[in-house]
């Protein structure tokens, strides 16, 4: 009944332009159905006239107001943007993120910007969470370059997707209907915590008519998926940043080369930073043996997370039918089971299915996930301080250049000490 209350709504409202939808094909030509029921009503009789007026929408205006075509390439959105299947968004979007947070501690001139402690003290506004949004669909239609062909499917994101601070738990996650069935029990895990100092979340507009097919309660559950896989994503690539940081990796500045190494003096410089490089070498061994177990983890875990299990959910298409508990059979009629409602009963199937494979119900894995990811935020943010401190250090020591409000050695034995 309620289905057909808000088919009946969005019939109402688009055929104030479309006259497609109005004639005989109209809802009320099927209340005959239900004048025939008498008083006292039969149950049984009762649910026959409801599903035959339902099957007689589904198959006349429903099919003109909600093609199939136009859910399929919904689900093809979620699965790209929401699910990552294109992995330069996560990639765009991660970067962004962070640029945004180095670029709030460098306002404030704190050598140590990403010392955890002082982290949580950023305060992010909404409108740079949505800036950082709009920068990530700039690189995105950067990388395609001047001569590619136009993406509609970027576009189409660009247009519904929304990136916002999240509300809390308890008034964010609302209680299903019962047309919508019960929902996925997902962990508590905070991974929308990760990406800023504060909980984000990547929202969708559902676009009339396609609240018939999917909810808000659906979208609450892309949205906890599309932040547990990001929070993983965002961890390998600051993981893998670190090889980009040359001082720390190899003899930067190089010592001098003949004549000048050759002479007391240089040869000298050398043996001062060769010496130089094996202290802070064995100082970071520990660190580049703890990322590199760590990103090997985290690539294996996301090759099952973002790969297979996709894969296994839906035989690698966006198509909800084979999840039906009994598909679709008619060939003569293939849009005998396309309704709305029995899509979205499909989609939650699916739902359903996904979060189970992903591990994201099962508390016991995520929490430790979470303190894993969290560590490597930590141990991401004191290299960085540490190559801060030393780049410093060299300045003064090499150059000459002095900052008197900074005690470098304090600074170092304070990163070391964590």
């Amino acid at each position: 009944m309620l289905f057909i209350g808000r088919s009946l709504n969005q019939i109402r409202v688009k055929s104030a332009g479309d006259y497609s939808l109005r004639g005989n094909d109209h809802l009320s030509t099927q209340l005959g159905r239900l004048a025939e029921l008498t008083h006292p009503i039969d149950s049984a009789t009762f649910a026959r006239a409801i599903a035959d007026i339902r099957q007689f929408l589904s198959s006349t205006i429903l099919q003109r107001l909600l093609p199939l075509s136009r859910v399929l390439e919904t689900l093809q959105l979620l699965r790209d943007f929401f699910l990552l299947g294109r992995g330069e968004f996560a990639m765009a979007l991660t970067q962004q993120a962070d640029e945004k947070i180095r670029s709030r501690w460098r306002r404030q001139e704190n050598l140590a910007y990403q010392k955890r402690d002082g982290f949580e003290n950023v305060t992010v506004k909404e409108g740079e969470v949505t800036a950082v949004l709009a920068r990530t669909w700039a690189a995105m239609g950067s990388m395609q370059g001047e001569h590619a062909e136009e993406d509609e499917g970027l576009e189409v994101a660009r247009d519904l997707l929304r990136l916002s601070m999240a509300k809390s738990r308890a008034s964010a996650l609302t209680a299903p209907t019962a047309a919508e069935g019960v929902l996925p029990v997902i962990a508590p895990t905070p991974f929308r915590n990760l990406l800023f100092s504060v909980p984000v979340v990547l929202t969708l507009q559902i676009p009339s008519p396609l609240d018939l097919f999917l909810s808000q309660a659906d979208l609450q559950t892309y949205t906890a998926i599309n932040s547990y896989l990001l929070s993983l994503r965002r961890a390998h690539l600051r993981l893998t940043d670190l090889w980009k940081i040359t001082s720390l990796r190899r003899h930067h500045p190089a010592p001098p080369g003949p004549p000048l190494g050759s002479t007391r003096g240089g040869r000298e410089k050398v043996h001062l930073l060769r010496q130089r490089h094996a202290v802070r070498s064995s100082i970071l061994r520990n660190a580049w043996a703890t990322a590199s177990a760590a990103i090997f983890f985290l690539g294996e875990v996301e090759g099952y997370l973002q790969t297979e299990t996709p894969k296994w959910t839906t035989s690698g298409s966006p198509n909800p039918l084979p999840l039906l508990p009994n598909p679709p059979s008619n060939t003569d009629n293939p849009h005998s089971h396309h309704d709305p409602q029995t899509l979205a009963t499909a989609h939650r199937l699916y739902l359903h299915a996904l979060v189970h494979r992903l591990l994201l119900s099962q508390q016991s894995f995520t929490d430790p996930l979470y303190e894993l990811l969290v560590q490597i935020d930590h141990l991401v943010a004191l290299v960085h301080r540490l190559q801060a401190v030393w780049a410093a250090a060299d300045l003064e020591a090499d150059m000459g250049v002095v900052d008197a409000f900074v005690d470098l050695e304090r600074e170092e034995r304070d990163v070391q000490g964590r």
